[in-house]
């Protein structure tokens, strides 16, 4: 009797033992095969745990491995860094994740299509061979790989054309051409980052296109080429407002010293050429204005202004801002010549206080950089003082350029961090929001808008009343300013827009990134 139970017990172990390698079987088959991502990824699950991926903003195919670990299915090998899926009971839909910045998460859905058929098109793509597409290709698709900002209802871009070869183009916010752009050849690095070699840049009716060394022409508005400051000059900087800095080269046998100068949108030199000129060329350009030190130099009105002295020498002169026909210094407020207008009352004291300058006041922070407690005054243009107020309890960290009215605050709470606005006259536009997002850079205001992370993978923005307006599945280093009533951020198949007045994408928001809140 006990030989049979004996026997018993050991058919049913063994049955236990099939039945759960058959359950484990079933569930690695339950995940292979095809999977097409919202992004138009492609991910193919093998048999023997090796898998093929394709990212849906380029064609190139990579391998890999796969594997079920602790109801988590991982991909490896694919990327620099793993992505992985929570499973759930439904197995026809998968959401992929990453730790990682540079990956944008993606639902991927089972597909019936064949094996073989997505086999042969990706090795088509491989080979450099066209695969056919089963869409409507009777309206071209604008594809673009790099922009800029836009500004008066334009920006430039780069775009990827049916030769899959890089167009620069400027577009309009209903997605349209409006015109191309000079056409120099290849575009490797794209057309506005700081170390491309072709650059786009839109300002006051004039569109700046350069190669570096090359041209650099000037559009208007209907694609005509104004004029071409790169006959004239060696290089070519934009200071914004319609202004550019130039500089001109000695050539062959000549021994001249490079000499600088403004020019405006028509190429009209309103600060002449000059060796001297050089000597104060290396600071912050923006506003049509160059700001180094003491010394600034103005497009529109056409001078340079050197703050030498204030008071005998017992406050700083370096300069700010300029407001109309004032120049914001430390030591007090200056006109164009450089005499002193106005003394802040109380004094500013550079040493332990920071300064900003709004489009209607001054305001000055101390406690910031030394870790005390934050006082902040604002002052007229008249130097007066309009008001004073301590923060006792409210760590602040830091406090950004003013834009459109306001400055992004950073506090760091008793239980994490959180961000407000700053209005011109100090106060906070609303309660301060907790974030939960690590923002590693400094967040900004751009034309009243804030921007910060709400996790690793999206971005809200918020109005001045602290309303979230909308937000980006992107994470917060992909997302650009708000600009010309429009964001510019990164997305699965290259760049996009989001037109917030009209609430709504420039171009299609294939992988429904973007949610309006109101």
């Amino acid at each position: 009797m006990r030989k049979c139970k004996k026997i018993v017990v050991m058919v049913l172990m063994v049955c236990i033992v099939s039945m759960i390698n058959a359950c484990g079987e079933k569930r690695y088959a339950d995940y292979e095969g095809t999977w097409l991502g919202e992004a138009g990824s492609v991910l193919i699950l093998y048999e023997d745990k090796t898998c093929m991926y394709k990212d849906g903003s380029d064609d190139e195919i990579v391998e890999g491995t796969w594997d079920l670990e602790n109801d988590i299915l991982v991909v490896s090998g694919c990327l620099d860094y793993n992505i992985q899926s929570k499973l759930e009971q439904e197995t026809d839909e998968l959401l992929f994740e990453a730790d990682n910045s540079e990956w944008i998460d993606e639902i991927f859905t089972k597909t019936d299509k064949k094996l073989e058929d997505i086999q042969n098109e990706m090795k088509q793509v491989q080979k450099g061979e066209n695969v056919e597409s089963e869409t409507d290709s009777s309206e071209e698709e604008i594809h673009i790989i790099d922009g800029e900002n836009f500004s008066e209802g334009m920006a430039a871009v780069l775009i990827r054309t049916d030769e899959d070869r890089d167009k620069p183009v400027v577009i309009n916010k209903e997605g349209s051409v409006v015109f191309e752009l000079e056409d120099a050849g290849e575009y490797p690095y794209g057309i506005t980052d700081r170390d491309a070699r072709y650059r786009a840049t839109f300002q006051s009716g004039g569109l700046l296109w350069e190669d570096l060394g090359e041209f650099a022409k000037i559009y208007d508005v209907e694609g005509n080429i104004i004029v071409d400051l790169g006959e004239k000059y060696s290089e070519v900087e934009k200071m914004g407002n319609g202004y550019y800095l130039v500089k001109k080269r000695p050539s062959g046998y000549q021994t001249k010293e490079v000499q600088y100068g403004v020019v405006n949108n028509n190429g009209e030199e309103v600060i002449p050429l000059s060796a001297e000129l050089g000597e104060y060329t290396d600071g912050i350009l923006g506003n049509g204005i160059i700001l180094t030190g003491n010394v600034c130099i103005s497009g529109e009105d056409g001078k340079v202004t050197e703050i030498n002295n204030l008071n005998g020498g017992r406050y700083s002169t370096r300069i700010h801002a300029k407001r109309g026909n004032k120049l914001i210094a430390e030591g007090g407020i200056c006109d164009l010549e450089g005499n002193l207008i106005a003394e802040f009352n109380p004094p500013y004291d550079y040493r332990v206080a920071d300064m900003l300058v709004s489009d209607n006041t001054v305001l000055t922070f101390s406690g910031i950089r030394t870790n005390d407690e934050t006082t902040i005054r604002v002052y007229d243009f008249n130097g007066n003082m309009i008001s004073e107020e301590a923060f006792p309890d409210v760590d602040i960290r830091h406090i950004g350029e003013y834009s459109g009215g306001y400055a992004s605050v950073e506090i760091f709470g008793s239980d994490g961090k959180y961000v407000t606005m700053l209005d011109e006259n100090g106060q906070f536009a609303f309660e301060p929001i907790k974030v939960e997002g690590d923002f590693k850079n400094y967040l900004g205001v751009s034309n009243g808008m804030l921007s910060y992370p709400v996790d690793d993978h999206s971005t809200a923005f918020i109005d001045k009343t602290g309303e979230i307006v909308f937000t980006i599945d992107v994470p917060y280093e992909k997302v650009g300013e708000y600009t010309d009533g429009c964001v510019r951020f990164q997305t699965y198949y290259g760049y996009n827009y989001v037109d917030v007045e009209n609430k709504k994408c420039v171009f299609e928001d294939k992988g429904k990134q973007v949610h309006f809140m109101k």
